[in-house]
């Protein structure tokens, strides 16, 4: 995860899952991602998260 310190392995540990999930969670083609999950990643990398509309 370029320009942060939280590596991939560390995220997966982090959110409790695996890193083959981690890269599916990063790859930006992914439409699947729930908010919760992007929220989760938002506060463990220490990111502020905004979803705009419109």
């Amino acid at each position: 995860m370029k320009g942060n310190s939280v590596s991939k392995s560390k995220l997966a540990e982090l959110l409790n899952t695996n890193r083959s999930n981690v890269n599916r969670i990063l790859d930006e083609n992914n439409l699947s991602i729930t908010l919760g999950t992007m929220a989760s990643v938002a506060q463990i990398t220490g990111k502020k998260m905004q979803v705009r509309f419109g």
